[in-house]
């Protein structure tokens, strides 16, 4: 009989429950049936122990099966009869050799005895199990594998509301020089946790013996808001201070920053969906993905959207405005044709034919591209950026209607950047089966962002312009890709019309920023009533951009030969699909933009 365990496993670390992974749960038979018993109705704390290679080697014959911890701490094992197993308790240990992505030395240690309840599942018996380690265990753990964790919560000081997207920073404080520990990013109740291994609070200097006798790090943190804004910069000299100095292998720190008053002040945050602090590489790719968007080494392309929050002055008149600047170029605010239209907000205005009396009014950056819904009722409130020569700091600076809803713009798009404006793609050539002469390349693109109020004389103040400090570069290739296909007969000659007599098949597929490439066959004797007959695989590729620069591991060029003696007399299209790992920032590049090209073949 197939019997299927499923679990999660979690540690508790400073009150907060974190899964378990990067590890292995084995499961053990009992030597004796009473122990079994015993060790069911006991409780974690007197079943938990970390074993010893002797304690390991005397039990492997009682081993009943394996199964891999997955990032959620959930796993799943499978018991069947080549393992005698008929439903009794066993022994669930887990075998982790690192934690957070700090490699330490390999941990093997019994959690605890389960004896499931099975139900009846499709394929036999299931049982599922959840088990949460207590602290005191979960460290010990983490003390044997070498890695340490300091975690806790940031909130305001002032609402003790939760600090979300949040950078905390952790550094050691030492006589002779500081060792940075980590950093971690808050999560949506504010909480942090940051893994460390001894040796970074070791570090000793050459030719230095060590100076201090008590063991472990004295801790003092930084906090940077989403913004990058500093919120919390503490003095070496905290990490003395009680509760801080020579902290364990898990600490507990809870923070508390002026987090509020962060708040209101114009800020550049996102593009699209993606923040500009956290998620673009120097190089301007991405370093991760956002709610399953984009991922590790991926560009951008096409209009995107600059987001932030730009608050109305609380007297006179608040403007704001992007640059962008290219390699070789000074800044140059954004104007013109580089701008969509926008909806930046809206505000509440009088409507007597309104049950409430009121209406909401768009409010919308004009641009060259889109237009209001005619429908719309009010009509959009249109805001005309100022406009001339690029390179005038007179120019570009979109003004905030003071009576806009929450007192500002923002939360959202500020400005849609057209980039095709300002890195141009164009379409590239080859002969199929060899490589463009000559590939095209994106560029680096850094997007600033100022802020200015309204000069005496009326207008923005140039005088008083203010930039933030944080600038961002994107990646742009608004290039599509290079896309070749044509097939030949078994004589050489491009098929046509004429029977094919064999079938040679050249291709090429290019991009700075290729993701995937395929190259596939249909036809309709795919249809089972006819022939029966199965398209068969041919040749693809998936390239990992996060582990391939720009410009590296493009694509391919290559010439195939197809046996299609087998194949039913019918007509064939051979199609070559490729996909760029390019986004703007709210949506990926769509494979049904730039569909596939294809090749018509007829096999007598």
């Amino acid at each position: 009989m197939r019997y299927t365990f499923t679990g999660e496993l979690y540690g508790t670390q400073c009150e907060q429950t974190r899964p378990i992974s990067e590890g292995t749960v084995k499961l053990y038979r009992h030597d004796q049936e009473a122990r079994a018993t015993h060790s069911v109705a006991a409780r974690t704390a007197e079943t938990f122990a970390i074993l010893d290679e002797k304690q390991i080697e005397s039990k492997a014959d009682r081993l009943l099966a394996t199964g891999e911890i997955e990032s959620d701490g959930s796993f799943s094992v499978t018991l069947d009869e080549e393992q005698d197993y008929d439903g009794e308790a066993f022994d669930v240990d887990v075998v982790l050799s690192s934690v957070g992505g700090e490699q330490g030395e390999t941990v093997h240690a019994t959690i605890t005895t389960v004896q499931p309840r099975w139900y009846k599942g499709e394929e036999g018996p299931v049982a599922s199990w959840e088990h949460q380690l207590p602290q005191k265990n979960w460290c010990a753990i983490l003390e044997e594998l070498g890695v340490w964790v300091v975690c806790g919560r940031v909130i305001d000081c002032e609402s003790e509301k939760p600090v979300t997207d949040a950078t905390v920073s952790v550094t050691d404080r030492d006589i002779v020089q500081d060792d940075t520990l980590g950093s971690a990013t808050t999560d949506a109740d504010g909480e942090y946790c940051i893994y460390y291994r001894v040796a970074d609070f070791e570090r000793i200097p050459f030719g230095l013996a060590p100076v201090e006798l008590t063991p472990g790090p004295d801790l003092y943190f930084e906090v940077r808001g989403p913004s990058g804004t500093v919120l919390l910069d503490e003095d070496p000299s905290m990490g003395r201070e009680k509760g801080r100095e020579n902290v364990g292998p898990c600490a507990c720190v809870d923070l508390c920053v002026d987090f509020e008053g962060d708040r209101d002040r114009p800020l550049f945050t996102h593009v699209g969906r993606f923040n500009v602090f956290q998620d673009v590489a120097a190089n301007g790719t991405l370093v991760r993905s956002r709610n399953g968007l984009g991922g590790p080494g991926w560009g951008f392309f096409g209009h995107v959207p600059l987001e932030g929050y730009v608050p109305a002055a609380d007297s006179g008149q608040t403007y704001y405005r992007f640059l962008y600047e290219v390699p070789g170029e000074s800044p140059k605010p954004v104007v013109g044709d580089q701008l969509d239209r926008t909806t930046v907000g809206g505000k509440l205005v009088p409507d007597p034919s309104s049950p409430t009396g009121l209406a909401w009014q768009e409010i919308h950056v004009a641009g060259s591209a889109g237009s209001p819904d005619p429908g719309l009722d009010p009509a959009p409130k249109t805001v005309v950026p100022t406009a001339g020569s690029r390179n005038d700091d007179e120019n570009g600076w979109i003004p905030v209607d003071p009576d806009a809803h929450g007192g500002g713009y923002g939360h959202g798009p500020l400005l849609e950047l057209d980039t095709t404006e300002i890195v141009p793609g164009s379409a590239q050539t080859a002969t199929p089966g060899s490589g463009p002469s000559s590939p095209a390349s994106g560029e680096q693109v850094t997007v600033y962002f100022e802020t200015t109020t309204e000069a005496p004389g009326g207008g923005p103040d140039t005088s008083a312009i203010d930039r933030q400090a944080d600038a961002v570069t994107l990646y742009v290739n608004n290039h599509p890709e290079v896309r070749e296909l044509a097939i030949f007969d078994g004589n050489g000659a491009e098929i046509g019309c004429s029977p094919a007599d064999g079938v040679t098949v050249k291709y090429t597929a290019d991009h700075e920023f290729l993701t995937s490439w395929g190259l596939s066959v249909s036809s309709p004797a795919e249809k089972p009533s006819v022939h029966g007959w199965s398209a068969p695989s041919l040749s693809g590729q998936n390239i990992d951009r996060g582990s391939n620069a720009p410009g590296t591991a493009r694509g391919v060029a290559r010439t195939e030969s197809l046996n299609v003696d087998s194949w039913p007399s019918c007509t064939y299209e051979i199609q070559l699909s490729t996909r760029r790992a390019l986004t703007n920032g709210r949506d990926p590049d769509d494979p049904d933009s730039t569909p596939g090209i294809d090749g018509m073949f007829y096999k007598p």
